[in-house]
């Protein structure tokens, strides 16, 4: 069954973020503490994605998993980022009338474009000494296309190039396009002098034709950061209250458990209406309270979470560096060097987390 693997290279994930924690402590934070943890184990979960699909690429050519389970292990995962961001972002600004738009997008720079950029220097260094070497002629689109996050463009002329990194680097056009409208959303939220609300008009249009024109974003996506501020404003629902100690005792959990199977065996792939919805009610749920009978409040959850953004990056070129130097031939050799990528993955995401990341957001 293909879910045994899964387990039991989440349980050594989860033991290697143990022994991390007791080295250096997670973050702590005052509420949504399991948010934190969740975000972890959606990173474990989109490493084993990507590693089934590096079985099937090595057996068949082919990029894709045949398996309804890994396939919404990691595209549930990117869901549950894009309803977490939705979440976070639009609390910050149903928090407070007056944001300091300038320090918000200053700290969202620092915080995505280092680690961002030092991945792209791994990977194309990988694609160098992979002998790509018809790629300097292109340096000015590379930098280009990076810079916009459009590295799928960029590999057109070479599909190959396209596995260093497993294509993780879309979602970010999405978050950007996220952080950039919330002060349309804000000036709904309070009251903007009509002249204002004239230049913030201007603005959306640009922002929609321009995001939409560079990227071809999609509304499924978009409406993931939707489902996130419905669950925000869930938590703040007077009337939701008495439900919170259903949701937060082991029924809520018997719920979170109910709909990923429904989502999972009903639907091919999460970002159906279908699944998305099923996954918005599993994200509801845990953002009031539900931390999975404690996991997604232990020091394991929350330090992978803590280094979740560095593990998102670097996992896909992990698994191409190894698995371009051991080719297993069965199925149990393929889950024991993934095993052993996402182990590397884990402990090199806790180094960079700590020397490009937490620097940069210092």
């Amino acid at each position: 069954m293909p879910a045994i693997y899964a387990f039991l290279i989440t349980a050594m994930a989860l033991g290697a973020g143990f022994l991390l924690s007791t080295i250096e402590q997670p973050r702590i934070y005052a509420r949504f503490r399991n948010l934190d943890g969740l975000r972890g184990m959606a990173a474990v979960f989109v490493m084993i994605h990507h590693s089934a699909l590096w079985y099937r690429y090595q057996t068949e050519n082919k990029w894709y998993t045949s398996s309804a389970f890994y396939t919404h292990l990691g595209e549930g995962a990117v869901v549950i980022f894009f309803m977490l961001t939705g979440f976070l972002f639009w609390g910050k600004i149903r928090s407070s009338a007056h944001i300091d738009w300038q320090r918000l997008y200053h700290s969202r720079y620092r915080r995505i474009m280092p680690m961002y950029l030092f991945s792209i220097i791994l990977l194309l260094a990988i694609a160098l000494f992979s002998q790509y070497l018809t790629l300097i002629h292109h340096a000015g689109e590379i930098v280009g296309d990076f810079l916009l996050f459009r590295s799928s463009y960029l590999w057109r002329d070479y599909p190959d190039i396209s596995l260093i990194d497993a294509g993780v680097t879309w979602t970010l056009a999405y978050e950007w396009f996220f952080y950039f409208s919330l002060p349309v959303l804000a000036s709904f939220l309070y009251k903007t002098p009509a002249n204002r609300r004239y230049w913030l008009f201007v603005y959306a249009l640009l922002l929609i034709l321009g995001f939409f024109r560079i990227w071809h974003l999609h509304a499924k996506f978009l409406m993931l950061f939707v489902y996130g501020a419905i669950a925000f404003e869930l938590t703040r629902h007077p009337r939701i209250a008495p439900l919170r100690q259903v949701m937060v005792s082991w029924k809520g959990t018997m719920l979170i458990l109910l709909c990923s199977v429904i989502a999972i065996y009903h639907y091919e792939n999460a970002y159906e209406t279908g699944a998305s919805f099923l996954y918005a009610v599993i994200f509801i749920v845990i953002a009031q309270g539900n931390s999975i009978f404690g996991l997604l409040e232990s020091n394991a959850t929350k330090i992978l979470g803590d280094i979740s953004y560095s593990i998102y990056l670097l996992h896909g070129i992990v698994l191409y560096c190894l698995f371009h130097v051991f080719h297993p031939a069965t199925l149990s050799g393929h889950w024991l060097v993934a095993a052993g990528a996402i182990l590397c993955t884990i402990l090199v995401s806790n180094v960079t987390y700590l020397k490009v990341e937490r620097v940069f957001m210092a």
